[in-house]
């Protein structure tokens, strides 16, 4: 905390309270003189504190440092009762040795209620004018020391007012002052890491209290902080988001990638990051990914693009991005350097919405890669494009569900169930269901099933719960800085899940077949994996027959099963007795990575008792991620980077130590003084520490707000190189005039806007969901 911001140290404050406490019942006698009323020459009347005699100034008395003078200064008003503010100076350029300095020759230190208020004139002018409300503070209290520099750099009191025009504060109100109210570093630090899970000041301010016992406890300063954070990365935003990244690059040794690029102005348009770990992720199950454009979460309205995949039923992000603009040369740009990141890798399948330019820039991106489009994302169009008549009155929707979403109709059966859903409904001339059905290709099961998907099927709907998820975290009102540590937070939330899911899957789950090909998988699978496979196991041995058993080729042998289940259909399957290779005509391997009940009959009745090995797929293992990177070329770096931070570990260690001591110590008083000494001893040894030996151990080491605010942002001030981006007005965020809206949510407007709104104080104009916290004109 800066002295020369009249602000006392929170070391002060903590000393001065021990000294009021240990006077409190000591005698009189050590009092110079007792609290009193008295007259000025000029009749009026003025308050004399009572004060301890080693906190009495004099005049003449002399100072090494002005700095000096001015704590000795607070700490007399801190124990008398009141609050000091700085007042004039004089400072005078000055040659020591070969620099010249400058000298403060003069120095006021004033009471804060020094002086009277002077009114702002009113803007007559102005047609409704709202002026808050404020008490008036100052009295014209004369008390004061006036300091003079004196020869060898020290400074002297040439004069002291001891009178005020004021009573002094009483206990009760000292929480409220300015120095009371100033939070430590330990504070901000943890008000801080609550805004890292979206937990705001107020939340924080009351769970503090709840740690401390009492709002006397509490510094009571809390939302002040985001305000100074907000002054503190103002136009440096981007700077520090680029600084940040460089950082981690330089920290992992290569690990973490990031680019970004700019505009003609030096703005921010795009950037890309992923850690070490997402590459890795990516080496070990990037075969199929997703893109998802349609989350902003931030002030400037970029949009979030997330690249994700699947491992154990959950998703996992490849990595991330911030974009401007949704323009085809945005996301070449994206593609391209998603492809630098993980070494020109392209994945096996894409699976994404229907934004054209997203479409036309995977075409010229990826070579190889196949795109399949979100069926969740289609079919939620199909009531908005037929009607909310025709879905609500008919049983429309349920029979063209039942050909969408079918897996198991190869394409002719598929082409004949669609003709004939439109040929009921007399459907067979809509433009938009007969486009969907030009490109079937693209969207319908039937026409990928040799296709590994991993059951991504729902692309939208599962990025959909990726953004639920990060909207935990952040908010559309963040900063780059700010998003870019909630969002480490958020990874570190969903890493901790996947690990939580793997260390729940040690324990065995309970069987329903007496088959030991399914206690072979509860040994490999992970839970959600193994209670899949445990519906197709308990099928094949209750629900599966054999049709019909004819010798093929070598030493296979083809069976056509049949099972009476909802479907009643037959399927061919083809097993090598001498490999026990095994491929059935529903696909469900190929398609989704997990044997179907037809191979699992005919297993069974071969008396096998494990799975084959090919049939075992790494992602829906238990080990998934502990697989080395030392199989996969080129990809070391990132294993020797992805290693957990021992100084993360250290820091966690030191925290549970600590609650520990205070649980312990807590039963009694001699025990929590005796821990408080302990820690002030070991605390003012580090301190020496980081300033150095030989150093006066009297220097206040209290860091100031700037050096705080840089220890909690992570990046220091410099030249920018960088600036801030731009508003955007995405196609998804809502606010774009061009955006075509659907009828829902045209409907929903209307109804929004026949709501009565509320005046915004800020501006005087009424609306819904407009009040001074978000004004737009503020």
């Amino acid at each position: 905390m800066n002295e020369g911001d009249g602000v006392l140290p929170t070391s002060l404050l903590n000393s001065v309270t021990e000294i009021n406490h240990s006077t409190s019942n000591d005698d009189t006698s050590s009092f110079i003189n007792s609290p009193r009323v008295c007259y000025s020459p000029k009749g009026s009347k003025e308050y004399i504190a009572g004060c301890l005699h080693h906190l009495k100034h004099s005049v003449d008395m002399i100072f090494d440092s002005l700095k000096e003078a001015e704590l000795f200064y607070k700490v007399y008003a801190a124990h008398c009762g009141f609050q000091v503010r700085n007042g004039t100076d004089k400072k005078e350029k000055q040659t020591v040795g070969k620099e010249i300095v400058e000298v403060i020759l003069l120095k006021y230190l004033l009471c804060t209620k020094q002086g009277y208020f002077q009114p702002k004139p009113r803007n007559q002018d102005a047609e409704s004018s709202q002026t808050r409300k404020r008490s008036v503070t100052r009295s014209g209290c004369s008390a004061c020391i006036r300091l003079r520099y004196s020869s060898g750099g020290k400074y002297v009191i040439y004069y002291f007012h001891e009178g005020h025009s004021h009573p002094f504060l009483t206990p009760s109100s000292i929480p409220f002052t300015k120095e009371s109210r100033q939070l430590t570093q330990v504070q901000k630090q943890y008000i801080f890491n609550n805004a890292k899970v979206n937990i705001g000041h107020v939340k924080s301010y009351r769970m503090s209290k709840e740690h401390c016992g009492s709002y006397n406890n509490v510094r009571t300063d809390f939302k002040n902080i985001y305000r100074d954070l907000k002054v503190y990365i103002g136009d440096k935003d981007a700077f520090m988001f680029k600084e940040n990244f460089e950082r981690k690059i330089q920290a992992s040794n290569g690990g973490f990638y990031f680019d970004y690029c700019v505009d003609n102005h030096k703005h921010l348009t795009r950037a890309f990051w992923a850690d070490s770990i997402c590459r890795k992720n990516y080496a070990l199950f990037g075969n199929v990914v997703t893109f998802d454009s349609t989350y902003d979460t931030n002030k400037y309205c970029l949009f979030f693009p997330l690249s994700l995949g699947l491992i154990t039923t959950k998703s996992v992000t490849f990595g991330s991005a911030l974009l401007s603009k949704e323009d085809t040369d945005s996301f070449v740009w994206l593609f391209e350097t998603f492809l630098k990141c993980m070494g020109n890798c392209e994945p096996y399948c894409l699976l994404t919405d229907q934004d054209p330019a997203m479409s036309i820039a995977i075409e010229k991106v990826f070579k190889t890669t196949k795109l399949r489009l979100c069926m969740w994302h289609i079919m939620r169009k199909v009531p908005d494009k037929v009607g909310p008549v025709l879905c609500r009155e008919t049983n429309f929707l349920k029979k063209l569900n039942a050909v969408v979403w079918d897996s198991d109709l190869d394409p002719t059966e598929f082409v004949s169930g669609w003709e004939a859903v439109m040929k009921e409904f007399s459907l067979e001339n809509h433009d938009w269901l007969s486009y969907m059905c030009k490109i079937k290709h693209k969207w319908i099961p039937a026409y990928f099933r040799d296709l590994f998907m991993g059951g991504l099927l729902r692309v939208t709907s599962r990025s959909e719960g990726e953004n639920n998820f990060f909207c935990h975290f952040t908010n559309p009102h963040v900063t780059l800085v700010e998003f870019a540590l909630r969002y480490d937070s958020a990874l570190d939330a969903q890493r901790h899940e996947q690990d939580e899911l793997v260390k729940k899957s040690k324990n065995l789950p309970s069987l329903v077949t007496p088959l030991q090909l399914e206690k072979h998988a509860s040994l490999f699978y992970t839970h959600a994996l193994f209670y899949e496979f445990q519906k197709e196991c308990e099928a094949a041995c209750f629900a599966c027959g054999i049709e019909s058993c004819n010798s093929c080729y070598g030493d296979g042998e083809e069976f056509s099963v049949v099972y009476d289940n909802e479907r009643r259909k037959n399927y061919d399957v083809i097993f090598d007795t001498s490999s026990n290779d095994s491929t059935c005509s529903c696909r469900k391997f190929e398609s989704e990575g997990i044997l179907c009940r037809h191979i699992l009959f005919i297993m069974k009745g071969k008396f096998l008792c494990e799975i084959p090995s090919k049939y075992l797929l790494r992602r829906w293992s238990k080990d998934a991620l502990k697989q080395p990177m030392s199989n996969f070329e080129g990809w070391s770096f990132v294993e020797d980077s992805s290693r957990s931070d021992r100084k993360k570990q250290l820091l966690s260690d030191c925290w549970s130590k600590m609650f520990s001591c205070v649980s312990l110590a807590e039963d009694t008083e001699d025990n929590l003084f005796e821990l408080v000494e302990k820690l002030s001893v070991f605390e003012e040894e580090l301190k020496k520490k980081q300033c150095g030996e030989g150093e006066a151990t009297r220097k206040d080491q209290t860091a100031s707000d700037a050096d705080i605010l840089e220890l909690l942002v992570g990046s220091k001030s410099g030249e920018v190189d960088v600036l801030p981006p731009n508003f955007c007005l995405t196609k998804g965020s809502g606010r774009s005039s061009k955006r075509l809206k659907s009828a829902k949510e045209k409907a929903v407007e209307v109804n929004t806007t026949a709501k009565k709104g509320r005046t915004c104080k800020a501006c005087g104009q009424s609306g819904v969901n407009h009040d001074s916290r978000n004004c737009p004109n503020k």
